[in-house]
């Protein structure tokens, strides 16, 4: 039986140490001894303490990685390497339901590093940023969905270029991004997504977001 943390990592909807001690105390309570029946609920809770501690383990910074899930050095945020992350999600094909084990494996992976960049973030400054990720990504595949899934286009274009300034500072580049940012804002895109672009946008110069 495959270990239910670490398949609910690989979903996306565990991406943190915090997260993952939340759904390990959800399965404790209902499965130990000193809360129910003693010999029914024994041998579960020993199973979802092992399965905690792989997931653990599973989540836990690789040797010569910066973090867990890539996200930050020990837990900090690192701009550069949520950047990166950022950029090797939307090669990835973000955003997607991955089908087959291997590339949700892959996919999963990238995911929790983005998101564990954002939770690090938020722990730095208080912002709700992995809520506005889920939110941002929640609908961009309803527009994928949509009869005009085209209009997802011109929002992944715009990621790109904020993660290219991110990288090289340009100018005129960061003129750009404000424009078509302005743009969409004025085709009353989804606030779920103006609200995550803006807090990129707002971070391209360490300012304050722009929603």
């Amino acid at each position: 039986m495959a270990n239910r943390f670490i398949s609910r990592i690989e979903d996306g909807e565990i991406s943190t140490e915090g997260e993952l001690k939340s759904a390990f105390r959800a399965l404790a309570i209902a499965t130990h001894p000193d809360l129910g029946d003693a010999d029914s609920r024994g041998e579960s809770f020993i199973k979802a303490r092992a399965e905690y501690e792989a997931a653990v383990r599973y989540l836990a910074p690789k040797p010569g990685t910066a973090s867990a899930g890539g996200g930050g050095t020990r837990g900090r945020f690192d701009r550069d390497l949520f950047y990166a992350d950022l950029e090797g999600l939307l090669k990835a094909g973000f955003p997607k339901l991955a089908r087959h084990d291997q590339e949700r494996r892959k996919y999963a992976r990238l995911r929790l590093n983005v998101r564990s960049s954002l939770s690090a973030w938020d722990r730095r400054e208080a912002g709700g940023r992995v809520a506005a990720f889920d939110a941002f990504e929640r609908s961009l595949l309803a527009m994928k969905a949509s009869p005009d899934p085209s209009r997802v286009e011109p929002i992944l274009a715009l990621v790109e270029e904020m993660i290219e300034y991110a990288e090289c500072g340009v100018v005129p580049l960061r003129a750009s991004i404000e424009i078509e940012f302005a743009a969409l804002r004025a085709t009353r895109t989804e606030a779920a997504v103006i609200g995550f672009l803006g807090t990129l946008v707002g971070d391209m110069d360490g300012g304050p977001a722009l929603g």
